[in-house]
C-alpha cells in the first residue's frame, strides 16, 4: 500500500460470552456479490486473533457477533474502517444505507442480497466504488470526501505537499481538505493548486 496511515484497534466482541469473528479486507480483496455471502465462509482471508491490531486507510474489517445473551438472537455484523477524517469508525448496516447506494447508482447485482453481512459487503463496494453511502462517519463539515478520494489526493501529493520541517507525510486533515479541492477543481489545474498552507492539519 502507497501511504503510511494506519490506527490501532482492538479486535474483540462487546460481549465476551459471546462467539465473534472478524476478518481483513485489503483493497486487493477480491468480495464475491452480496448475494452470494451468507456466513463468514463467504469472506475470503483468515480469521484475525483476538487483541490489538493496526488498521490501515483503505482496509475495513468485518467482524461478527453472536447476540444470544440478548433479547435478540442470531448474529450481527458490522466493518470498522478508517475514515478521511483519520478517525475510526464502525458502521451496522442499515436500510438507508442500500437506500443511498441505489440513489447514487449502484449496480442491481450489488442491490441483491439480504440480511447484515451480505450489506456489510454492499457497503465496502459502494465505498470502493467512491460511492456516497449515505454514511454520516465519513461526511465531514457537509462535504463528502471518499476512501477513493482520499487516495488519490494522497498519491498525488508531490504535486501540492510542501512541508516546512522535517515532516514526510501530510496529515490526514491536510489531506482531506486536499481532496475537497481537487473534486472541486478542473482535473487539468489539479497540480497547480495553491496548497502549501496544507501542510500541517
Amino acid at each position: 500500500m502507497n501511504h503510511t496511515f494506519s490506527a490501532s484497534i482492538t479486535v474483540g466482541p462487546s460481549d465476551k460470552r459471546c462467539r465473534y469473528w472478524a476478518k481483513r479486507i485489503t483493497p486487493d480483496t477480491t468480495l464475491k456479490l452480496p448475494s452470494e455471502v451468507s456466513g463468514a465462509g463467504d469472506i475470503p482471508g483468515p480469521f484475525l486473533k483476538l487483541g490489538d491490531e493496526e488498521l490501515e486507510l483503505g482496509e475495513f474489517l468485518i467482524e461478527g457477533e453472536q447476540v444470544h445473551h440478548r433479547k435478540m438472537h442470531g448474529w450481527t455484523y458490522s466493518i470498522v474502517f478508517l475514515g478521511s477524517d483519520g478517525e475510526v469508525h464502525s458502521i451496522c448496516p442499515a436500510a438507508e444505507h442500500k437506500a443511498a447506494l441505489k440513489s447514487a447508482g449502484m449496480p442491481v447485482a450489488l442491490l441483491k442480497g439480504s440480511g447484515e453481512l451480505a450489506a456489510c459487503v454492499r457497503l465496502i463496494h459502494g465505498f470502493r466504488a467512491a460511492m456516497d453511502a449515505g454514511v454520516e462517519s465519513v461526511v465531514l463539515h457537509d462535504e463528502h470526501v471518499s476512501i477513493a478520494d482520499f487516495l488519490m489526493a494522497l498519491a498525488l501529493k508531490s504535486a501540492w505537499f510542501h512541508p516546512e520541517s522535517a515532516q514526510h507525510q501530510p496529515t490526514p486533515s491536510a489531506t482531506y481538505r486536499q481532496a475537497l479541492l481537487m473534486k472541486a477543481a478542473d482535473p487539468m489545474d489539479v497540480v497547480a493548486l495553491p496548497v502549501e498552507s496544507l501542510a500541517v492539519g
